[in-house]
């Protein structure tokens, strides 16, 4: 069961960091045309999650065959996972790349916060995944597994780590902050002729 959790949790949290650049990137630059990143991170992460969920569950079995096995998906999963993220990383490089060459250069500084945190986020979840990777790649009495502290060192503080800097800046405030932008106020005449503005769907009055 520990195994269980402690593989079954970190594909959730990547499949935030996909899901955040896509709408991040495309509320900066106002339009929808990167669904099909989300969406095919969304697929690798699934299958990520279920192969290391599978393996792990064999793992839980007493028959020594079956445990192999689980570990060789698991291990399947985890390099899978590896590769993803790797090419996850240049994409969001790519991306950073291209709203800088759209805005002559520049980007504001809460977008660039929110991608340094992203940048080390991921590198941080790539080194954790490469220590999981070998742990079931090793024996059963390999160093990694039979020292406590490697889980601490290299999966619940880089995990605590990635949680801190998906939350500073928070992608849903930059998110509704951009999408408030391409509010245009629209002029109306109220009974006594006078013009009030209408921002959004606030209605608020200025």
């Amino acid at each position: 069961m520990q195994v269980l959790l402690l593989m079954g949790a970190p594909p959730f949290i990547a499949a935030t960091m996909y899901m955040t650049l896509t709408r991040v990137v495309s509320a900066v630059r106002g339009e929808q045309s990167l669904k099909w990143v989300t969406g095919i991170y969304v697929l690798i992460d699934v299958i990520a999650w279920l192969s290391q969920i599978v393996g792990s569950g064999l793992q839980a079995t007493n028959d020594n065959h079956i445990i192999e096995i689980g570990t060789k998906i698991v291990l399947g999963g985890l390099i899978f996972q590896l590769v993803a993220l790797a090419a996850f990383l240049v994409i969001a490089f790519k991306m950073k790349w291209k709203l800088r060459s759209e805005n002559a250069g520049h980007v504001r500084r809460a977008v660039a916060w929110y991608f340094r945190g992203l940048y080390v986020a991921t590198i941080a979840l790539w080194v954790r995944s490469l220590v999981r990777a070998i742990e079931f790649a090793q024996p059963v009495d390999g160093p990694i597994i039979s020292n406590e502290w490697f889980i601490y060192v290299f999966d619940a503080l880089p995990m605590l780590m990635i949680l801190v800097l998906l939350l500073l800046p928070h992608a849903g405030w930059l998110v509704s902050n951009e999408a408030s932008k391409e509010r245009l106020p629209v002029a109306k005449e109220d009974r006594h002729g006078l013009e009030i503005g209408l921002i959004g769907t606030g209605d608020r009055v200025d």
